[in-house]
């Protein structure tokens, strides 16, 4: 599996920002404070449907903001699949290739 692409909206210190990675190795670096975690985190997030920070879903949106959201696209074996994450007070709705998904576990199954 290999993330292609990242866009955050509202995502913790990202307001709108799209970051393309390489198909081989990929350097982020930056000052303390730059986003670096915020930018790993939102990749996990958007694979597993959780934080590995001990933090709330709306601790995730940008301060200020009513919602945020994470796509991603992935390239799996060859065939590339765009999983969208919103997050709101209400909670979080997962679209994978533009379909929600219902159940984390159907999810979660999709990238064992």
């Amino acid at each position: 599996m290999v993330v292609k692409e990242v866009r955050l909206l509202n995502f913790r210190l990202y307001e709108d920002q799209s970051i393309a990675f390489s198909q081989k190795l990929n350097l982020i670096s930056g000052l303390n404070g730059a986003g670096k975690t915020s930018l790993v985190e939102a990749i996990y997030y958007a694979c597993s449907l959780d934080s590995f920070r001990p933090a709330k879903n709306r601790l995730l949106t940008l301060h200020g903001k009513d919602f945020s959201n994470i796509w991603a696209t992935i390239d799996k074996g060859e065939v590339i699949h765009r999983v969208r994450t919103l997050l709101t007070s209400q909670g979080k709705q997962v679209f994978l290739d533009d379909k929600i998904c219902r159940r984390v576990s159907d999810f979660i199954r999709f990238f064992l």
